[in-house]
């Protein structure tokens, strides 16, 4: 599950998307993805309550970062290559989307990625 904007500033690990690319490649059980030219992405928050939308979009951050295909964050200018989902997160390239969803207990908390294709082309 994503972290709220307390959270997120308190715990340095959620803000890096290393910790991210992490989770994802052990929930898919894949290294990399071949890139999305365009690609929709939804991310559903599952929690037992409802945080402010500024702070569920905050919190997915990192998070939208791993899905990227590399980027050039270092200092040295070299390339840090992440899952590889997504090309870039421009608006050029994605549509990002966010929700809420409430359960019923705090043991069903999790976050829902969907990563989709906007290219005509590939279907």
């Amino acid at each position: 599950m994503t972290p709220d904007y307390t959270e997120l500033f308190e715990l340095r690990f959620y803000r890096t998307p290393r910790f991210w690319v992490d989770l994802i490649q052990r929930q898919t059980f894949k290294l990399r993805w071949k890139p999305f030219k365009k690609a929709a992405i939804k991310f559903t928050r599952y929690d037992y309550f409802q945080i402010r939308n500024d702070h569920c979009i905050i919190g997915t951050k990192a998070l939208l970062d791993a899905l990227k295909e590399k980027t050039s964050g270092r200092r040295d200018g070299r390339f840090l290559y992440y899952f590889g989902a997504i090309v870039d997160d421009a608006p050029k390239y994605v549509n990002i989307s966010w929700g809420q969803e409430l359960v019923d207990h705090p043991k069903d908390a999790r976050i829902r990625i969907q990563v989709s294709s906007l290219d005509d082309d590939i279907w």
